[in-house]
């Protein structure tokens, strides 16, 4: 194992640790007890997930697959509740995890990368997302996106941009919220980044103008996508339709 793989490993450790201190109750009965409920009460939307979670698995307008599919897989084996459980507890060690080799790409020190990567996965946003947004809650995405961003554009090659499109998918598929935000700070992010390297890597050039022409493509694919699952809606005037007294 190299350093690099055991530092994720500790970082990852130590999440679980605190993950499971906080969730102590739902752990000593995960298929009985919701995570979240002491802090929103019996809100609707967990109870919501978990009966579409029971249903067929089968893509549409609404569904955000990389979330729901897993989800779905869970409790053909957990059971609804302790897949809706797991699904919310893992975010925590895997954002962890993810935001840790985001900082160590940005070459912060072990031990600032390490209090950056707990700050993110115990952020306000995420336990209060978490709680009863399952969704919403899969933020370890964002980080690797931009991990995957930024490497394409350090020396883009195949590899890389494979990377970037199984990120970018994974970011926007796992909840149309993150595939939002990652849209809005792309351009960015791009900017931002190749700035800063374009003296130190003499083909950053290059690896730009691959990394923009591949995302081009991504959005395409994108669009493509979601005029499939969502035409019907979208060509449907009324499903867009709102009394005018709740302007």
């Amino acid at each position: 194992m190299n350093g690099r793989a055991a530092e994720v490993l500790a970082i990852s450790a130590l999440a679980v640790i605190v993950t499971a201190a906080m969730a102590a109750p739902v752990l000593r009965a995960p298929s009985d007890r919701v995570f979240g409920m002491e802090i929103v009460g019996r809100h609707h939307d967990p109870f919501t997930v978990m009966q579409q979670f029971g249903q067929p698995i089968r893509l549409g307008v609404y569904s955000q697959p990389v979330t729901d599919i897993t989800g779905a897989l869970m409790t053909r084996i957990a059971g609804a509740v302790g897949a809706y459980n797991t699904l919310v507890l893992l975010s925590f060690p895997l954002a962890a995890a993810a935001a840790y080799l985001l900082a160590r790409h940005l070459t912060l020190s072990h031990a600032g990368a390490a209090f950056a990567a707990m700050a993110y996965a115990f952020s306000p946003f995420h336990v209060a997302q978490a709680a009863y947004h399952p969704h919403i809650a899969q933020i370890q995405w964002i980080p690797l996106y931009l991990l995957a961003l930024w490497r394409c554009l350090d020396q883009a090659s195949v590899a890389r941009v494979g990377c970037l499109g199984a990120a970018a998918t994974a970011v926007t598929l796992s909840n149309f919220y993150a595939g939002l935000i990652g849209a809005v700070i792309t351009p960015v992010a791009v900017a931002a980044y190749w700035l800063s390297i374009r003296r130190a890597h003499v083909r950053s050039t290059r690896s730009l103008g691959i990394t923009v022409g591949s995302l081009v493509l991504m959005a395409a694919s994108g669009m493509a996508y979601a005029a499939y699952v969502a035409g019907p809606v979208v060509t449907n005037r009324a499903a867009f339709a709102f009394p005018r007294a709740d302007l």
